[in-house]
């Protein structure tokens, strides 16, 4: 309210203000979507593409990498069988032949060796954008960071129980895991990770994802001007939430200290780390059986058989018989029966 005194000078000796009802309205880029739909429709295309047409035997989980090689033996790998994925990257591709040498494994490995979302005057972040495309591509930036982490922590999760699932071979008879099983196989996760860390390690993301989009979003702030009944001067800015992004954070931290703490977990028996390397799997699978028939569809577990009649020497290998036993320390093993005369 305002007065005026006897000089003409205007005063103000008070307010008045009243709560009027929202005008929601629903803002979007037409370019980002047009490229958000374009790119969708290219990797669904991507994705049919490679059902319809790929019509050869996959290697998608360990199992598929043994099945392969029990049935069809990788000539290159022969005189190998315990050699580990540093070995193959250090020395194998080097071409450094292969010989005899002392199983040098002793005691058990580990397997890894935000109210949210409110627009408030007091949380907004002091920069004003030319256009929203620009306040949407900053604010989202955090996502796409995180997305980038789901698939580091993914692949560090297959990685762990690829060693995990190749130690229990050398622990007991198991069956094979595979993508086509036949008799006496077993089918594949669907996510090629047990189910009982897939769907929290989903669920994880999605939550944090969901906590980071209330921690840093978008903000467009219409002034109305009542008297004239119209809309000016938008400002366009993004806003923070300081309780989602406390969330986050202790979410971020108990994430990392669970890949840890699994990852200190021990493995079922002792053997190599073969992770994903083909070469190291190849080199584990010439088998003492002859017709790969008899082992493909059974129980199997690799380890110390004894002397192989076609190399004539010790190995260590897969094969369905009882008499398995795992590798013994300072034991010779690999080569071929020409490499130890």
């Amino acid at each position: 309210m305002l007065t005026s005194n006897s000089s003409g000078e205007v005063e103000i000796v008070g307010c008045k203000s009243e709560v009027t009802g929202e005008k929601c309205t629903v803002r979007f880029s037409l370019g980002i979507m047009i490229v958000v739909i374009g790119c969708n429709l290219v990797k669904a295309c991507c994705m049919v593409m490679a059902v319809v047409r790929s019509r050869e035997p996959t290697l998608v989980t360990l199992g598929d990498a043994v099945d392969s090689f029990l049935r069809t033996p990788d000539q290159t790998t022969i005189g190998m069988c315990f050699a580990d994925r540093q070995y193959i990257e250090r020395d194998w591709r080097r071409g450094w032949k292969a010989g005899p040498r002392q199983w040098k494994q002793k005691g058990l490995q580990r397997w890894w060796a935000r109210g949210l979302g409110k627009i408030n005057s007091g949380s907004l972040v002091g920069i004003h954008f030319r256009n929203i495309t620009q306040a949407i591509l900053l604010a989202n930036l955090p996502q796409t960071i995180l997305s980038f982490l789901y698939l580091t922590y993914n692949s560090l999760f297959t990685s762990m129980f690829l060693g995990h699932d190749w130690s229990l071979f050398s622990h007991h008879h198991r069956t094979l895991r595979v993508t086509s099983p036949r008799p006496g196989q077993r089918s594949t996760y669907w996510l090629q990770i047990p189910y009982t860390y897939a769907i929290p390690l989903m669920t994880l993301s999605g939550l944090l994802h969901w906590l980071t989009s209330q921690s840093l979003f978008l903000a467009r702030v219409d002034i109305f001007d009542p008297f004239r009944g119209e809309t000016f001067a938008p400002i366009v800015t993004m806003g923070y939430s300081c309780i989602a992004i406390v969330f986050v954070l202790a979410l971020g931290g108990l994430a990392l200290l669970a890949a840890a703490g699994i990852g200190y977990r021990k493995f079922a028996a002792e053997t190599t780390t073969v992770s994903s390397c083909s070469a190291a799997i190849s080199a584990a699978c010439h088998a003492s059986e002859t017709n790969p028939d008899e082992i493909i569809g059974k129980e199997v577990r690799w380890g110390d058989v004894g002397i192989v009649p076609t190399l004539g020497v010790r190995h260590l290998t897969f094969s369905s018989e009882m008499g398995v036993r795992k590798p013994v320390f300072g034991e010779v093993y690999a080569g071929t029966q020409n490499d130890w005369k």
